[in-house]
């Protein structure tokens, strides 16, 4: 049937078919009826969760540090508990300890001091019967045996005192014996051979002699030089 010449009503005005959306554009947003409130707006869409292994390694690494912190304050619990225990107070004052006496026997006797022209020298240990001498390639050995007579010397007076072996030893029998240098430099002691002392100082010296098996020391005879101030004296080696 033909329609030229007829006009047909759609009930859409040109106006309205021309602002139409296109397929695929977005729709306008429709304003709410008038004396309507306008609908909340929607909120944005959530951040996606967190990936399961980050968060897993960050709990590993997080347990790793605290088990390391336990350890280190575990390890330093025990040192303190295992440490030795030292009690307080000052020190308590010990006597002497005798020298070493290779074949033979040591004493720290309470002898009383010489004093000569202000100097002060005390007995502190004597041993007798010694075999030996030095350690090593340096050990020497008596003709008979060795006697060892450690001194305490201080020194009161207002010049230094030389000491260089300055003291014979008397016997009971009356005998009188040289200390050896070379025994006495090679005696195991924290002793010197010879000293220089200055005025209000102290040192401890040694002298070795090489005597008679069974020899008994009974007294030192000590000449000081003069450059120590000279004198003459003598001190008891046996209580």
């Amino acid at each position: 049937m033909s329609t030229a010449g007829h006009d047909y009503d759609y009930g859409i005005t040109a106006e309205e078919l021309t602002s139409a959306p296109a397929a695929g554009d977005a729709a306008a947003p429709v304003p709410p009826p008038a004396g309507q409130p306008a609908p909340p707006p929607v909120p944005p869409a959530a951040p996606p969760p967190p990936s399961p292994r980050r968060t897993g390694r960050t709990i590993l690494w997080a347990a790793l540090a605290a088990a390391a912190v336990l350890a280190i304050v575990v390890a330093a619990g025990a040192l303190f508990l295992l440490r030795p225990w030292e009690p307080g107070g000052p020190p308590t004052a010990t006597t002497p300890a005798a020298p070493s006496a290779p074949g033979g026997s040591a004493t720290a006797p309470a002898l009383p001091p010489t004093d000569i022209h202000g100097v002060s020298i005390a007995p502190v240990s004597i041993a007798t019967g010694m075999t030996s001498v030095g350690r090593g390639d340096l050990e020497l050995h008596p003709e008979g045996e060795f006697v060892a007579v450690e001194l305490e010397i201080t020194n009161g007076s207002d010049q230094p005192v030389f000491w260089n072996g300055d003291m014979e030893l008397a016997d009971s029998a009356g005998a009188v014996h040289a200390p050896s240098p070379e025994a006495s430099m090679r005696f195991d002691s924290d002793a010197v051979a010879s000293a220089t002392i200055p005025p209000g100082e102290t040192a401890t010296v040694v002298l070795v002699y090489d005597v008679p098996i069974g020899t008994t020391p009974a007294e030192g005879r000590i000449a000081l030089s003069p450059g120590s101030g000279g004198g003459t004296g003598s001190v008891s080696l046996t209580s």
